[in-house]
């Protein structure tokens, strides 16, 4: 961009750099842990209005996506991120969202 300043032309450069703009400290874990914690309350809800049948299915649903998620990393010879919580996240929002479906 140019801009006029008494007969001669000043440039302004800007800092393009990729996403996120916004730095914090916090780490994949900790993210993984706050949505896992908030979801805790939605599945107990789900568990008292749809019975045994939904905690079978979100314990099912969280230990298939943490086995599948091992198993992925081993064949891919991955570095091995089943700690982090993203498994289990996956697994609580998978069977939250199959409650109804599977049974």
């Amino acid at each position: 961009m140019f801009f006029m300043e008494k007969d001669k032309k000043t440039e302004i450069q800007f800092l393009l750099t990729p996403s996120p703009h916004i730095k914090a400290d916090e780490s994949v874990r900790d993210l993984m842990l706050s949505v896992i914690i908030a979801l805790i309350p939605t599945t107990a809800v789900g568990i008292y209005f749809f019975g045994i049948t939904a905690l079978v299915t979100v314990l099912i649903a969280t230990g298939t996506s943490i086995f599948f998620e091992f198993i992925y990393q081993r064949i891919a010879k991955k570095e091995n991120t089943i700690f982090d919580g993203s498994a289990v996240l996956t697994g609580l929002l998978l069977g939250g969202c199959t409650n109804n479906i599977v049974y």
